[in-house]
C-alpha cells in the first residue's frame, strides 16, 4: 500500500510527493523487517520517503510512548483493519450497586465450568487452560485510568438501562486521543469490520463446556492456528487470531468529545460511512473500471458489505494551513483470518 500511495502521489500530485514523509508503525519485528526490505531496499524508488517504526499500541494508548511526536505538520493517519485486532475490555453494571466494572484475567481457584453473570460484583468464571491452575475470568470495579477516561467520554459504551457485560474498544480510544493530541493539524482514515458471522464450532460433546467466559456484546471472532473458531477467549489455545467489530458510531462519538475535551484549535468532525458509500463517493472511477458491463457487479460496491469507514477531520473552513505533509498508516493484520470473516 505505501509504495502505491507514495507512486500515485509522484505521478498525479508531485508537489505533494516532494514534502511528504511517510511513516509506517508497527509492533512485529518480523513485519517491520519485511517491510524494510521492500520499501527501504536497493530497489526501493521511495527509500527517502519511508520511516519505519515499531512501536506497540497498547502503551501508545496509555501514554507509555509517543506516537509521533508532538507537530503541527498537517498529518494523515490512515488505518486498515487495525481496529479488529487492538486489546479490548469487557464492562458491566453492578445490578445491585450500579457500580461498574471492568473483567480481570487471573490464575487461581478451581475450574467449575460455569460462565454466568448475576450482575454482582467479583464474578469469576473458569477457563479451560491449565498451568498453575486455571485462568479466571473475574469482574472487580472499575479501577483502569485509560479505560475509565473512554467510558467517561462516551457513557453510551456501557449506558445505564442494562446490565449485561459488553467490549469497550480501549485501546482504539486511547489511539485516536493519542493522535489528536499530538498532531491537533491531523486527520484520520480508519476501515473495519462493523459487523462479524457467529464463529463456526465443532459440536460440542455432553457435558463438555465451550464458553468459559461471559458473554458479552461486542463478542469477538476467534480462530485458532488450524483455522477453528472457538467460542470465548478462555476456550482458545493461547496462539489465536482475534476479530472484535468496531461500533463505528460511538467512536465517531468519543473522537468529537476528544476533540473538544483538549481544545484543538480547530474542531474535528467525524463521519461514519459505509465502504461502498466511501469508495463510490471518493473513488467513482476507480469503481466503474471494476464494474461489469453485463450484471453492474462491482466487488468495490458489492462484496465486503460488513466494513465501514471512519474519516475524522478538521471542520471544513477551520483548518490551518501547512506547508510540511506527513502520511502515517498503521497496519497489523492476519491476511489469512481477514479472507476467512471476509467470506462467510
Amino acid at each position: 500500500n505505501a509504495s502505491l500511495v507514495l507512486a500515485h502521489l509522484r505521478e498525479a500530485h508531485p508537489d505533494v510527493y516532494d514534502a511528504v514523509q511517510y511513516t509506517l508503525i508497527d509492533s512485529s519485528p518480523t513485519l517491520i523487517d519485511l517491510q524494510g526490505e521492500i520499501l527501504r531496499g536497493e530497489n526501493s524508488e521511495h527509500a527517502d520517503k519511508v520511516t519505519l517504526l515499531q512501536r506497540d499500541a497498547a502503551d501508545i494508548a496509555e501514554g507509555g510512548e509517543n506516537l509521533l511526536g508532538d507537530s503541527d505538520a498537517l498529518t494523515v493517519a490512515i488505518s486498515l483493519e487495525l481496529l479488529d485486532n487492538l486489546p479490548h475490555d469487557k464492562v458491566a453494571i453492578d445490578g445491585h450497586s450500579g457500580e461498574l466494572l471492568q473483567a480481570e484475567v487471573s490464575r487461581g481457584g478451581t475450574d467449575d465450568n460455569s460462565a454466568s453473570f448475576d450482575g454482582g460484583s467479583e464474578q469469576e468464571v473458569g477457563s479451560s487452560r491449565e498451568s498453575n491452575g486455571p485462568l479466571l475470568e473475574t469482574f472487580a470495579p472499575l479501577s483502569d485510568p485509560l479505560l475509565k477516561s473512554v467510558l467517561d467520554a462516551v457513557p453510551s459504551y456501557v449506558g445505564r438501562s442494562f446490565s449485561s457485560p459488553r467490549w469497550v474498544p480501549t485501546v482504539a480510544c486511547g489511539l485516536i486521543h493519542r493522535l489528536l493530541m499530538e498532531r491537533p493539524n491531523s486527520s484520520l482514515l480508519m476501515v473495519d469490520f462493523d459487523w462479524l458471522p457467529p464463529p463456526d464450532l465443532d459440536p460440542n460433546p455432553a457435558g463438555s463446556p465451550s464458553r468459559r467466559s461471559v458473554q458479552a456484546a461486542g463478542e469477538p471472532l476467534i480462530t485458532d492456528m488450524t483455522d477453528r473458531d472457538h467460542e470465548c477467549y478462555l476456550s482458545a489455545p493461547g496462539h489465536c487470531d482475534v476479530l472484535f467489530p468496531t461500533d463505528f458510531d460511538k467512536l465517531a462519538m468519543f473522537a468529537e468529545k476528544i476533540g473538544a475535551d483538549i481544545g484543538l484549535k480547530n474542531p474535528v468532525d467525524a463521519r461514519v460511512m459505509k465502504q461502498w458509500e466511501f469508495l463510490e463517493e471518493y473513488g467513482g472511477e476507480e469503481v466503474e473500471k471494476t464494474r461489469s458491463w453485463l450484471t453492474g457487479y462491482t466487488p468495490l460496491l458489492h462484496d465486503f458489505s460488513n466494513y465501514s469507514v471512519l474519516a475524522v477531520t478538521p471542520r471544513i473552513g477551520a483548518r490551518s494551513g501547512a506547508k510540511d505533509t506527513r502520511r502515517v498508516s498503521i497496519k497489523r493484520r492476519s491476511q489469512r483470518k481477514v479472507a476467512k470473516a471476509r467470506n462467510r
